[in-house]
């Protein structure tokens, strides 16, 4: 969609700013409704298969018919349409990204491979992110504006029967489901719940906060080509699908907290340097360049991947060490988790877009690394808090064993 409608809509008289909104309402509606879907999964409202495979149909559906919309001249008749047509996919992707999340708890929380399942589900996920673009781009090119999305909505449509068959009922669906189960309400009262989440939507407003601003920037600044500036967008995209199975699992060994410390640390970093921040710029000398653009935009890849992949299993890892241990947490959990990720994509180009106005990419770039490095901080501390907390209990348990 990136490559091509911002054309068609301008074409018709709409503006860039409502063009950002089209863009930007998907992930909103992603981040509504997915924590209810995930309610909706714990006390048995719908089923784990079902939420996922009704996902998939609505997203082609709402794919195909987004092909049609150039028959529509009226600039507010087009918008109206695309915001509808967006919201309808976000909710489709809402209820994929939280039954997904879900089953993959399910099937592997308790396993040792839970990071690195993870981690190759996120990978297969920036695959989509690269992938798309280019055939979208290219398919657009060679049989016009439905075709990329009568394509994804015909390879999307045809998992549905695949899933059927191949998907085993019993073995992906959660077990008893709890006499009372644990609010949301509840979930977000715990401090830790809160930084995590605040965490993940920063995670992925770090991969689209630079999209309405690295392209005009690269091509004034450093006199960088169209091809060039996509191939420095898709240079986070590929280093986040290599390092998420990784992350995942150097998280099962050296804990999911460190990996998370980590990535927000390197995204930090990237930002900073991206510009880089005009006070580093005469420190530099003559090591400033345009290199710097490539191993920062890779550092926000790495960094990204480091950050969110371990999130899920650190969320359930808490809960379980404060007492929330509820039949069917981990759907609550998932969708609490897709919202965040979802609302973060959808905030990180506005943010990125606003602060530019003010104060100039660099700077924009800088201040937003340091917001990543301050979360970063934050997921230390929580760190920390769990670290004493857990030597303090070890410490009674201790005592009255009767050995002090």
């Amino acid at each position: 969609m990136g490559p091509i409608l911002p054309q068609v809509a301008i074409s018709r008289g709409v503006g860039p700013g409502t063009v950002g909104l089209i863009f930007s309402i998907y992930a909103f509606a992603n981040f509504a409704v997915s924590p209810y879907l995930g309610k909706a999964l714990q006390t048995g409202v719908i089923h784990r298969k079902t939420l996922l495979l009704s996902g998939l149909l609505i997203c082609a559906a709402s794919a195909a018919s987004f092909g049609l919309v150039t028959l529509i001249q009226n600039a507010h008749a087009f918008t109206a349409i695309c915001l509808l047509l967006r919201v309808v996919n976000g909710i489709g992707s809402a209820a994929v990204d939280t039954s997904s999340f879900s089953m993959i708890t399910g099937l592997f929380a308790d396993s040792d491979s839970f990071g690195v399942m993870m981690g190759i589900a996120e990978s297969f996920l920036s695959l989509g992110w690269i992938v798309g673009p280019l055939v979208g781009g290219y398919a657009a090119h060679i049989a016009g504006f439905a075709a990329p999305f009568v394509l994804t909505a015909g390879l999307t449509f045809l998992t549905v029967p695949i899933l059927v068959l191949l998907m085993p009922g019993g073995q992906v669906e959660a077990g008893e489901r709890p006499k009372v189960p644990v609010t949301i309400g509840r979930l977000l009262r715990e401090p830790s719940v809160s930084v995590l989440l605040v965490a993940a939507m920063l995670a992925a407003g770090s991969l689209t906060f630079l999209d309405p601003l690295l392209g005009p920037f690269l091509q004034s600044v450093w006199k960088f080509d169209v091809a060039t500036v996509g191939l420095c967008f898709g240079v986070s995209a590929v280093l986040y699908a290599i390092v998420t199975p990784f992350a995942g699992w150097l998280g099962d060994k050296v804990g999911m907290l460190v990996i998370i410390v980590a990535g927000f640390v390197l995204m930090a970093i990237a930002y900073i340097m991206l510009g880089p921040a005009p006070p580093l710029q005469p420190l530099l000398g003559p090591l400033f360049g345009s290199w710097l653009i490539w191993a920062s935009l890779g550092l926000v890849g790495l960094g990204a991947g480091m950050a969110f992949v371990p999130l899920l299993p650190a969320l359930l890892e808490h809960l379980d060490e404060v007492g929330i241990q509820e039949e069917g947490l981990a759907d609550v959990v998932s969708g609490l988790l897709s919202g965040s990720f979802s609302l973060g994509g959808g905030v990180g180009p506005l943010l990125g877009g606003v602060l530019a106005n003010w104060f100039g990419f660099q700077w924009s770039a800088a201040a937003f690394g340091a917001l990543l490095g301050a979360t970063g901080l934050a997921v230390c501390i929580v760190g920390l808090l769990r670290w004493v907390a857990a030597r303090g209990e070890f410490y009674v348990v201790f005592r009255d064993g009767g050995i002090l």
